[in-house]
């Protein structure tokens, strides 16, 4: 997959489609070249481990007036922010953090944001190979109108 949000290397991931609203109030949307009505969700279960990370996109297919990421973290019990894997959004076109997530086992996190703001993955450094927790999964979704 070219998705922004499968990890780019040390990782896997399985990513599905649906949500479709069968409302025909709704109006059409455009994703990746394919013609939808109504809001929409990706899905998918990733596995993080050194050196993998996302990239910032400014061209996101995604990009929708407003969306709702959530992001299950399991298997992360002592998670060290210093060796990566950490979700930051910033506002496009500016280089100060508005939000970061650090995983955290069995727990939930739900950012609601607009088309102007951006996220990546930050890189996961080798140091993580010197500890008990290596890796960590995720079930990364994200909704949009």
């Amino acid at each position: 997959s070219d998705s922004a949000e499968t990890p780019d290397k040390g990782g896997s991931s399985a990513q599905g489609d649906g949500c479709e609203d069968e409302d025909d109030d709704e109006e059409e949307i455009v994703v990746e070249g394919v013609m939808h009505e109504g809001p929409l969700c990706h899905v998918s279960v990733r596995q993080w481990s050194a050196g993998s990370y996302t990239l910032l996109h400014d061209t996101d297919p995604e990009k929708e007036e407003f969306a709702l990421d959530s992001r299950m973290f399991f298997a992360c019990d002592g998670w060290n922010s210093d060796h990566g894997g950490i979700t930051s959004y910033i506002a496009d076109g500016e280089d100060e953090e508005l939000l970061t997530v650090q995983p955290e086992s069995n727990c939930l996190a739900l950012v609601y944001r607009d088309k102007e703001t951006l996220r990546f993955v930050k890189h996961i450094n080798h140091a993580v190979n010197q500890t008990s927790c290596s890796s960590f999964f995720d079930i990364f979704g994200i909704y949009y109108e």
